[in-house]
């Protein structure tokens, strides 16, 4: 009798745990920044950023070969002024034929943020932000911005866009790399709070697609559900502001700024 009561609590136990991960999961906390990072696609500054790794393939039409065909690391962290993003990514082939607001579709990122954090069951319109950006063709630079929160996106959207956000994305075929990194402002996810213990919903996918399969064939992500297949800015995971620092070293580089947003 006792050997079972044991077993059973050992059993309580593994559920439990096995249920704080998968919660865990679900949750970055992204420190705060005493410096900026340099936006170079040079992520050596981030080193001291935990990230989350990401190699599960869900397939759109083609198929992976595993994490040497497609991975990714990604990291967030913020400071009072400004979100920041940066990935990198394992590909075998680095493809991408599109431009534009077509930019998502072949090897390139989207990213999906909810500013309130409350992640309501629906699409983006009037709720969530939507970013897609990567090398498109004749390795052209390209952040397309879509949907939008009101308070962020006013009706004359060209007008009032702040065109501060900086975006840099680097391919290392040698290495089979693809380096992003995006600052985003403040003001252009409005009306995100730029505090401690804060939270935004925040989905992220890394499309793949190869010269078999050209195109979005398929992707690694974290909350993806919220992007394909009907945005829902429920399936979004949780993005929590921590009070804790962290010092990054920029470093005197030039860096690139995206000047062209795409709207719709």
């Amino acid at each position: 009798m006792k050997r079972l009561l044991f077993l059973f609590i050992i059993s309580l136990c593994m559920v439990f745990i096995g249920s704080s991960l998968l919660a865990q999961d679900e949750e970055y906390i992204a420190l705060k920044a005493t410096s900026p990072p340099t936006i170079d696609g040079d992520l050596s500054d981030w080193a001291l950023v935990e990230g989350v790794y990401l190699d599960e393939w869900e397939e759109n039409g083609g198929t992976s070969d595993g994490p040497d065909d497609i991975s990714l690391t990604f990291y967030v962290i913020w400071d009072d002024d400004n979100l920041y993003f940066a990935a990198e990514v394992t590909d075998d082939e680095h493809l991408h034929q599109n431009t534009g607001d077509t930019i998502y579709d072949g090897d390139a990122i989207q990213l999906a943020i909810d500013p309130t954090g409350k992640r309501p069951a629906g699409g983006f319109d009037n709720v969530s932000y939507e970013y897609n950006f990567g090398l498109g063709v004749n390795d052209e630079v390209v952040l397309s911005r879509l949907f939008g929160h009101p308070e962020g996106w006013p009706s004359h959207l060209a007008d009032h866009l702040s065109n501060e956000d900086e975006l840099v994305v680097v391919r290392d075929d040698g290495k089979k790399k693809t380096y992003y990194e995006l600052r985003i402002p403040a003001e252009d996810i409005a009306p995100a709070e730029f505090v401690a213990n804060s939270e935004i919903g925040l989905g992220m996918i890394c499309n793949d697609g190869d010269e078999d399969a050209p195109g979005q064939m398929g992707w690694v992500g974290w909350g993806s559900q919220s992007i394909v297949f009907g945005k829902d800015n429920a399936e979004m995971n949780l993005v929590i502001f921590s009070g804790e620092t962290i010092a990054v070293s920029p470093r005197d580089k030039l860096t690139a700024t995206w000047g062209n947003v795409k709207t719709r």
